[in-house]
């Protein structure tokens, strides 16, 4: 498994598979605002209870983008996992909750201990280009120093 994110033409992460969450969060987001539908993935566009059938059928067709985004960017075991969430939203917070270990404290300390291992198992070989041996090791020093901050604490863009 490599540790680096396959991006089609349009530059939209494809065959994701758990690997650089960061930097993967952060493409999707691209996706979703380059489709207009981000606000419907981060649950800041809900439908309200009076809603007219227009605005209903706009609702559904958003969610149906961020679903498609989503499916199109996850390996098969991935997208298994998602997909019978019901709408685009739960299945960008069930990946939200998943790798940013909101969802509970045992999966976050987790996510961080095999983080860590990854990091202390990386070795430069004699003849290996110590370049790209670095760009291999950063993903998961950043992924590390994410995790070091409070679940609420909001990143600075």
């Amino acid at each position: 498994m490599s540790n680096m994110v396959e991006l089609n033409k349009n530059g939209r992460p494809i065959g994701w598979h758990g690997q650089c969450w960061v930097y993967y969060k952060q493409m999707m987001e691209i996706a979703f605002d380059d489709k207009n539908v981000l606000e419907y993935a981060s649950r800041t566009k809900t439908l309200a209870s009076n809603a007219t059938d227009e605005e209903k059928s706009k609702f559904k067709e958003g969610q149906v983008k961020v679903k498609q985004i989503i499916m199109s960017s996850l390996s098969m075991e991935l997208g298994q996992q998602v997909m019978m969430k019901k709408t685009g939203t739960e299945m960008w917070k069930y990946l939200m909750d998943t790798y940013e270990g909101t969802a509970n404290a045992a999966t976050r300390t987790n996510q961080e201990i095999i983080l860590y291992n990854k990091l202390q198992a990386a070795k430069c070989k004699p003849n290996w280009d110590a370049r790209l041996h670095v760009n291999n090791i950063d993903p998961i020093f950043i992924n590390l120093l994410i995790r070091s901050l409070p679940a609420t604490h909001d990143l600075i863009a």
